[in-house]
């Protein structure tokens, strides 16, 4: 790929041709930038959001793997070059790729058999991380990605149902704050042998009558002040807390 020579541009120096990078809102300028022989201004150019399309199609096949992660972290990069980006050799790629908001939909069940750890928990706190893929990660062998699912707003109920029964207590302690976890399991975490998870039942805006029954008689004293503090608790409960 051809590259300016550190003089070439107008003869600014190295510093100057960063900022112009870094600031210009000229497509034309920032074509000329995109070749520069200095990987720190094509970096600052694949960061900028002014950066013309087909010059950020151009720099995601740079030799410079941390310019391509910034053209995958780039808000404007189109979906077919980040699906590219997703197939890239380097992690912190794919990993970038992970958390773009453009990413197709198909490709996230890519991300999602990713071999890299982070590549998975930056699918599964996407927030347009589609149902399937969602399904998937919840079976990840690293507690990480597992607990991120459960954070996720785009779980569905029954696979919150499942992860509810995981053995990593941050992982339940996600499920019990995510708005779209089942009545009915919140019950059952009213009763998880974590405070914390306990704890995380009566900050859910769904918690039940039964639940908050159920926690009127936790052993923990700070639980127990929540329940007390909840308008929606029985008053037969609050005979517990007297």
């Amino acid at each position: 790929m051809k590259r300016y020579v550190n003089s070439a541009a107008d003869g600014m120096t190295s510093k100057q041709r960063q900022k112009l990078a870094k600031n210009s809102t000229s497509p034309k300028e920032l074509a000329r930038l995109s070749y520069d022989n200095a990987t720190s201004v094509r970096r600052l150019v694949a960061r900028n959001e002014n950066t013309p399309l087909d010059v950020l199609a151009r720099l995601a096949d740079d030799e410079d793997e941390y310019v391509r992660q910034y053209v995958a972290g780039n808000k404007n990069t189109p979906p077919k070059v980040l699906a590219r980006l997703a197939e890239d050799e380097n992690d912190d790629v794919r990993e970038y790729v992970s958390y773009s908001l453009n990413l197709p939909p198909e490709m996230f069940v890519r991300l999602a058999d990713d071999e890299d750890k982070y590549v998975r928990i930056g699918a599964a706190r996407n927030k347009n991380t589609p149902v399937k893929a969602l399904a998937r990660l919840a079976d990840d062998m690293d507690e990480d990605v597992r607990k991120y699912v459960a954070e996720n707003k785009n779980t569905t109920p029954e696979v919150l149902a499942r992860l509810a029964e995981d053995e990593n207590e941050w992982v339940r302690r996600y499920v019990a704050q995510n708005p779209n976890t089942p009545k009915e399991i919140l019950d059952v975490l009213a009763g998880d042998t974590s405070e914390l998870v306990r704890w995380d039942v009566l900050t859910n805006s769904n918690v039940t009558p039964t639940a908050l029954s159920i926690l009127a008689k936790d052993g923990d004293a700070s639980v127990r002040r929540l329940v007390a503090m909840n308008e929606d608790t029985p008053s037969e409960a609050l005979s517990y807390l007297a």
